[in-house]
């Protein structure tokens, strides 16, 4: 009966200490529940709900700062003309807007070679969810690189009336950029 009962007494002892509260050096589930929450404010993407979709625009960076992207479309020589037109046209980041890039950037080791990129660095580049491409920085953009602006207008102009000043940038993806090996020999 001692033995039964020593057996008893170990297995309850074990169970207690089992239960034991955390120590101070291991984090708690309710710290664990805050930074899910803080990372999940920073993988959400922008609100966009007082805008509506309006175009999407291709051409070459004239100008670029964190402000917006001046936007050069080349159009056809009008008739009697032999020169085409160049208009250039500013857009505005809107609150929220992106810079983004078409490809994966290239990853180097510290021997400046190139490497394969880790999955975590992908998936850092992609955040927040939803978003088209590999995030950049705004300053990144340069002169001569060839971008697509996803455009939106607010909601409370109506499409009929919408003017190019009106329109804001949701994305701005750099699809090649100057010089690169996208870049079009000519």
């Amino acid at each position: 009966m001692n033995r039964w009962m020593m057996c008893a007494l170990s297995f309850a002892l074990a169970a207690g200490l089992a239960g034991a509260p955390l120590g101070a050096d291991e984090p708690k589930k309710e710290d664990k529940k805050d930074d899910k929450k803080e990372k999940k404010a920073e993988e959400k993407a922008p609100d966009w709900s007082q805008y509506a979709a309006a175009e999407d625009k291709t051409g070459e960076v004239f100008k670029a700062d964190e402000e917006g992207v001046t936007l050069r479309v080349t159009r056809p020589a009008p008739p009697g003309q032999f020169r085409p037109q160049n208009i250039d046209t500013l857009y505005k980041y809107a609150e929220g807007g992106l810079a983004r890039r078409k490809d994966a950037p290239a990853f180097h080791d510290d021997k400046g070679l190139k490497r394969s990129p880790k999955p975590e660095e992908l998936d850092k580049l992609k955040k927040p969810t939803g978003a088209p491409g590999y995030a950049i920085e705004k300053e990144a953009i340069k002169v001569g690189d060839t971008v697509t602006l996803k455009l939106l207008r607010p909601k409370s102009i109506p499409a009929s009336k919408v003017k190019p000043e009106d329109l804001v940038i949701k994305y701005a993806i750099v699809t090649a950029e100057k010089g690169g090996k996208d870049e079009k020999k000519k």
